[in-house]
C-alpha cells in the first residue's frame, strides 16, 4: 500500500507537541540512554501530558533502540504530544496530516 510522504517530529530529546492538528501517527523510534526509556504519545493539540494513550514503547536500560511502524497509521483527532521518560533519551515521531 503507497503512504504518502510523512513529516518527521525531527530527533527530540524533552516533551514536545509534534503538532496541534488532527494527524496520523505513522511510526515511533525511540532510542535510550543509559536509563529505561518510555515514549508516550498522546491525541492532544496542547502540551500536556492528557487524552488518549496512542501509542507507549518502553525499552529498558542500554538496549537498542525500538521502531515502530504502524501499518495502518493510528487516527489522531486532536495531534500529537510526546512524553518522554530516561535520562539522555531521545526519540523520532513520523505522521501525516489527518
Amino acid at each position: 500500500m503507497f503512504r504518502g510522504a510523512s513529516t518527521s517530529s525531527g530527533l527530540q530529546t524533552a516533551n514536545v507537541l509534534v503538532t496541534a492538528n488532527p494527524a496520523k501517527l505513522t511510526s515511533v523510534v525511540l532510542n535510550p540512554a543509559a536509563a529505561a526509556s518510555t515514549l508516550i504519545v498522546y491525541d492532544n493539540n496542547t502540551a500536556a501530558a492528557s487524552g488518549t494513550v496512542l501509542a507507549k514503547v518502553v525499552v529498558p536500560a542500554s538496549a537498542a533502540s525500538v521502531s515502530v511502524v504502524f501499518d495502518s497509521p493510528v487516527v489522531a483527532n486532536r495531534g500529537l504530544y510526546c512524553v518522554v521518560t530516561g535520562t539522555a533519551a531521545d526519540y523520532v515521531v513520523t505522521y501525516e496530516p489527518a
